[in-house]
């Protein structure tokens, strides 16, 4: 496949997130951010459009991991601990790389273009960091 115009995938995105009646405010002055129960995308237009598309893709995977409320319970049941605890952050930890690759599925299914060598890193960043939040609560956890 030909390398696509960055922006134009991301309208083919919007259209995803548009025919699932959800909504998508790309602003710069927001952080990239999901929220399941309003169904709207918070997309933040200080990154170039690759890493907004990526955002994007990752934005819209946690809405389709919000999509079935019982199966979502049952997949993370972590989230009923506090949020401090470490089970949560693992809990945390799951749903964030299962939101890329659930973004990573869909542009695959509606045939957009990746490099993969980027978004990997992109994702690597974003999730490196709430393993460093984990990391800081582990060595307060002593063992038998």
């Amino acid at each position: 496949m030909l390398v696509k115009n960055w922006k134009e995938q991301i309208e083919e995105v919007l259209n995803y997130c548009f025919s699932k009646k959800w909504s998508v405010l790309l602003n710069k002055e927001v952080e990239d951010r999901c929220f399941p129960d309003s169904k709207i995308i918070h997309i933040n237009t200080k990154q170039n459009f690759e890493y907004q598309f990526y955002s994007l893709l990752h934005e819209v995977g946690h809405m389709i991991e919000h999509q079935n409320a019982s199966w979502y319970n049952k997949k993370y049941p972590g989230f009923y601990f506090s949020r401090n605890s470490l089970t949560y952050k693992i809990s945390m930890l799951e749903e964030e790389i299962n939101a890329w690759n659930k973004g990573l599925k869909l542009a695959r299914k509606l045939g957009l273009y990746i490099n993969d060598k980027n978004f990997h890193k992109y994702k690597a960043i974003y999730v490196s960091s709430y393993l460093s939040s984990i990391e800081k609560k582990k060595k307060i956890i002593k063992t038998p």
